[in-house]
């Protein structure tokens, strides 16, 4: 066997650490579970006017809708986002983070870079450089070929199905007996 680590090995390391970090730095703020600050930080980046529909935060955090759907209303219950009707669409709504969200996503943030400089204060400068330009080409080759695994082999075209999709079972009601999961664990 190969001494050094493999690959997916020191992946599924860092995934664990950045989860047990995250979980850490957000216990001192009950209003932000780990798993929801991705998709609350996605609101965030939406912009203040704008804000987002929540098709469009489904598909920026790679969650189907039912999964944004209780995160929004989770945080919506904790005063960090609000809806508001879509003037286009009076189907629609669309979310901004209010005040608090805005303050709430501010000191999170500010943890995480305060944690991040702690555990980092051993590099050189051109050591966190190196890292964060190797981690950004990582993310965007992991994506392309996320991307190339989903699309059709070439030449093939995608059939519908014969029968009609049947509507989607209902979300079960939350048993308060469980615990909660992070809703976006892989986007820390």
């Amino acid at each position: 066997m190969d001494p050094e680590p493999r690959l997916d090995d020191r992946l599924r390391a860092l995934i664990r650490a950045v989860r047990v970090a995250r979980q850490q730095m957000t216990i001192q703020d009950t209003q932000v579970q780990p798993g929801m600050i991705g998709i609350l930080a996605a609101i965030g980046s939406a912009g203040e006017d704008g804000g987002c529909h929540p098709k469009e935060l489904a598909a920026t955090c790679a969650l189907d809708a039912s999964t944004i759907s209780r995160a929004v209303a989770a945080l919506a219950a904790r005063g960090l986002v609000q809806r508001r009707p879509d003037p286009d669409d009076g189907r629609a709504c669309i979310l901004t983070l209010t005040g608090a969200g805005r303050a709430a996503l501010t000191g999170v943030e500010r943890r995480q870079d305060e944690f991040l400089r702690e555990a980092l204060r051993g590099w050189t400068a051109t050591e966190v450089d190196g890292f964060a330009a190797a981690l950004s080409r990582f993310v965007d080759d992991l994506t392309a070929a996320l991307d190339r695994a989903a699309a059709p082999p070439a030449g093939v075209v995608p059939q519908t199905p014969a029968d009609p999709p049947r509507p989607a079972d209902p979300p079960r009601p939350a048993d308060p007996s469980e615990p909660e999961t992070p809703l976006l664990e892989a986007a820390l």
